[in-house]
């Protein structure tokens, strides 16, 4: 599970370079929340879904 997410941060960045910090920000907090003991699952699926809240925000704010 945790290789899929790092696939998929690592896409993000790849499609959306601007979002790097926010995407690296993200990643941090999710891993930090399981190793304090988080549900791996629930902690990656909430930082995917606020990762794609992100970019969804971003598209909207490019179309004006």
């Amino acid at each position: 599970m945790i290789d899929n997410f790092i696939t998929y941060c690592k896409d993000i960045v790849a499609k959306h370079p601007d979002l790097t910090d926010e995407v690296h920000d993200f990643f941090d907090l999710c891993m930090m929340e399981i190793e304090e003991g988080g549900s791996q699952e629930h902690e990656i699926e909430l930082a995917m879904s606020d990762i794609d809240d992100l970019v969804i925000t971003k598209l909207k704010s490019a179309r004006g």
